[in-house]
């Protein structure tokens, strides 16, 4: 390669200023010298004499007053002590303390004794010390007194001397360190910028891509890399090489030529060179102006966009092959700009519906009289909030001119031009949809058959258990008057059958609200082994009269207080167990619970009922639990029943959130389990006895007014009374039951809901709002064949004070007057103690 345009010198620089700070550090010492030993040191030594000399004169005035007392004895006591004072001196610059000694010689005419002459103080023959002699003169006469000579010490000034001498010494080695660091600085950029200059170099050897360097006038090549030569340059002589022969057209060299005059730099131009093995080569070359030491140059660079040119030719065969592939679609596509919202692409069924709107905004030609924002062009649903594709969004569109139904499919995609745009695909769905709002019509009409249904059973329900309350209860009266053997007999014929019927229609209320959305589930706490307890008394009888053994176990880990509506869970459980009971013959019926704590407020609760009786094929585990779906039919018909309980049991399973299934053998014994994760309750509160568990006798008979409109239930009820003692006065309706509880006194009200004229919920309302709070207070209990939940809710909202659903026992009913007449005494006596306090 040629380099001569960056060609320097970087090692005779470097020797060149390294000698230079050589001759300024010997130069800078030899001055240091020079200054120390011709100048500053006899200045100091002059300085110090100059000094002594000064203090001498000021002290020898002190010894010429001393020599002037007349009293011998006294002028030698005081110039002994004056002399002992003067021996030592502060210099008054510096405050620093001078050891002096001194010598005089004194006239004999003023001595006294000839030995005393001569005085002297301190040490007088020193070899570093200024010496300096004064004549003492009387102040007053001029007469000379004597000679004194001042030996001052120099060991101060030495001292001196020292200090300034070294920090001069190191003042020159900072500055000689100084200057060396310096140098080695200015090496280490010379160094770096000698690396930095090869670094450049080899960098510009292997850059991927074809460069090199031309002279001014874009005549001849100076400098190339690697890539060049390969491709375009002879191996031999690169330099010597016309850059007007690397153009295929030379036009392309004109427009280099033409750039360079205007001093304009060239980017990206797009021209066919010539190479050294004659391939075709489709270029971008870009040209820049730069200037170095040895003058301006034009660096070119060489951009291969061969390989490009032939993927956009294969691109574009591409398309055309897409373009025909999409146009076949009898889908309408469309792509559209996100931020004009024009019509950037569409496919032939688009233009065949709309016309070719290419450039148009979306709206006005998708929206086709659509009216508000333009729900085609929207891209909220296609793009995150960073603005990134966030997937495919589709939705259905209706066309309000044409009404067709369209199935929009948007994607945000990447243009040709790099560009994020949206992405359309609609398919006609407008058969589909008529077809399915037709299903949509079945399905609503299926499901109003369906709770017609529903509605049907619990009225049905509710319209029999009026009759069967009549029926059950003349049974009942019937038993109470000792009838014969046989006449005993066929009563309990009646009440079995009507009991089995009852159960029934149960069922069938149960299934047809489960079926209605009207079952609602209760929270409350309870004790799990109490629930149990409960249960297994229920149907312990029936077991014991078959001769099984019943029993139940409770794992000792499983946590005892939970919250759950134990009305259904224990229904559940006398469902599964009388279940297995009936198709026991012989062995046993077992019910084992156990759970643990899934987590800090809630636990898994398994309860399983094992029973030796008949077995269940395994095909039939799924359907067993099917409405109305029992074995075959000769096992149907000697065990009896519908086949609602196993489905009323898993509707409540899975109301409760659970799951319940069968595992059996197929030969004997069926293994029913169910999994409950239930709250664990904080406290349970002490049991009360529900209404008709327990008989509680009231403390007197009571005075009872019965509203009941139907004949016979109201000859039931008030014979079932009156057999217990009360007295029972009957009101037809509601309006009749307020105008005798007006005009008489009633311990309680037996208060039928449905009644004409005034029913049994305005009438309770009516009575609430007396005037006399004895009667406005009195217990009322409501007697409906209505059980479900919302009707108690509506009962006890009214102000009844219970709630006995039909067909009642006698135990039932008195044990609900009891429980009323209690807690109304109760209360009464509450009121007494608080007025006495």
């Amino acid at each position: 390669m040629n380099r001569d345009l960056l060609r320097h010198h970087p090692g005779s620089t470097l020797a060149y200023i390294g000698l230079v700070f050589l001759l300024l550090t010997a130069g800078m010492t030899s001055l240091a010298g020079t200054y120390w030993l011709f100048s500053l040191e006899p200045r100091l030594n002059a300085d110090a004499k100059t000094q002594a000399t000064v203090l001498a004169q000021s002290q020898s005035w002190i010894l010429a007053d001393t020599l002037l007392v007349q009293d011998k004895e006294q002028r030698m006591t005081r110039l002994a002590e004056t002399m002992d004072e003067i021996l030592v001196l502060t210099d008054p610059n510096t405050d620093t303390p001078f050891v002096n000694s001194i010598h005089i010689e004194l006239d004999n005419s003023l001595a006294a004794p000839p030995d005393r002459s001569v005085i002297t103080r301190g040490k007088t023959t020193c070899t570093q010390c200024f010496i300096s002699t004064i004549p003492l003169y009387s102040k007053t006469t001029r007469e000379l007194l004597g000679i004194a000579r001042f030996y001052s010490s120099s060991e101060f000034y030495q001292q001196l001397k020292s200090e300034v001498r070294l920090k001069f010494g190191i003042g020159i080695v900072a500055i000689i360190l100084f200057l060396s660091a310096a140098w080695w600085t200015i090496r280490k950029l010379l160094q770096r910028i000698t690396r930095s200059v090869h670094s450049q170099l080899q960098i510009f050897d292997t850059m991927p891509f074809p460069m090199f360097v031309v002279s001014h006038d874009l005549q001849r090549i100076i400098l190339s890399n690697r890539k060049t030569r390969e491709h375009f340059l002879p191996a031999e002589n690169a330099t010597e090489h016309p850059l007007l022969q690397l153009f295929e057209d030379p036009h392309d060299y004109d427009v280099l030529l033409r750039a360079h005059h205007l001093h304009h730099d060239i980017d990206g131009y797009e021209c066919n060179l010539r190479t050294r093995n004659s391939k075709p080569y489709v270029a971008l070359l870009s040209s820049t102006l730069v200037q170095f030491p040895q003058g301006n140059a034009v660096i070119l660079s060489i951009v291969d966009i061969t390989l490009q040119k032939q993927a956009e030719a294969i691109i574009t065969k591409s398309e055309e092959r897409f373009a025909t592939v999409v146009d076949s679609l009898d889908d309408l596509v469309y792509v559209a700009d996100m931020e004009s919202h024009r019509i950037l692409f569409m496919n032939r069924p688009m233009k065949a519906l709309f016309g070719n709107k290419v450039g148009e905004t979306c709206w006005k030609t998708v929206q086709q009289g659509q009216s508000g924002p333009c729900s085609f062009c929207s891209t909220d649903a296609i793009l995150d909030a960073g603005g990134q594709p966030s997937g495919v969004h589709v939705w259905d569109f209706q066309n309000e001119s044409t009404g067709e139904w369209y199935t929009c499919r948007d994607r945000a995609i990447t243009w040709t031009n790099g560009r994020t745009v949206l992405l359309k695909a609609a398919s006609n769905i407008t058969e589909l949809k008529r077809v399915q709002v037709e299903l949509e019509q079945a399905k609503e009409a299926a499901e109003a058959a369906s709770l017609a249904k529903s509605i049907f059973l619990a009225t049905m329900s509710h319209e029999i258990r009026t009759p069967m309350n009549g029926i059950i209860g003349m049974v009942r009266l019937l038993l109470r008057t000792k009838p014969r053997a046989d006449q005993s007999e066929y009563i309990e014929a009646i009440s079995t059958s009507s009991e089995q019927l009852m159960l029934l229609l149960n069922d069938i209320l149960d299934l047809s609200k489960i079926e209605a959305g009207k079952l609602e589930l209760e929270s409350q706490p309870f004790e799990l082994d109490q629930l149990l307890h409960d249960s297994i008394v229920l149907v312990q009888n029936i077991a014991h009269q078959k001769g099984l053994r019943l029993s139940y176990t409770l794992a000792s880990s499983t946590p005892k207080q939970l919250m759950a509506d134990t009305t259904r869970l224990r229904q559940i459980l006398l469902n599964l167990l009388s279940n297995a009971i009936k198709f026991t013959q012989q062995g046993h019926v077992s019910l084992l619970v156990a759970g643990e704590k899934s987590s800090a407020t809630t636990a898994r609760i398994r309860f399983t009922i094992i029973d030796t009786g008949v077995g269940i094929p395994p095909d039939m585990s799924e359907q067993i639990f099917d409405e109305f779906t029992q074995l075959d039919s000769g096992v149907a018909r000697r065990y009896e029943g519908t086949g609602l309980g196993l489905a009323i049991c898993k509707r409540l399973v899975t109301a409760m959130g659970g799951t319940i299934w069968l595992e059996s053998p197929g030969e004997q014994g069926s293994t029913f389990s169910f999994e409950l994760d239930l709250p664990l309750a904080q406290q349970v509160p002490v049991h009360h006895l529900l209404d008709g568990e327990a008989a509680t006798a009231p403390i007197r008979p009571c005075r009872v007014l019965l509203a009941e409109d139907n004949k016979i239930n109201s000859l039931v009820a008030k014979s079932l009374l009156e057999q217990s003692g009360h007295t029972v006065t009957v009101a037809e309706n509601g309006a009749q039951a307020i105008t005798k509880l007006e005009s008489a006194d009633y311990d309680i009200i037996l208060m039928d809901l449905h009644m004409p004229e005034v029913d049994g919920i305005e009438a309770t309302h009516r009575i609430r709002a007396l005037a006399d709070s004895d009667k406005s207070t009195i217990p009322i209990i409501a007697l409906t064949a209505d059980i479900m939940h919302a009707e108690r809710e509506k009962c006890l909202a009214a102000g009844m004070n219970g709630f006995i659903a039909k067909p009642f026992t006698p135990e039932k009913l008195e044990t609900i007057i009891a429980q009323a007449i209690n807690r109304k005494a109760s209360e009464a006596t509450l009121d007494t103690s608080r007025h006495a306090d």
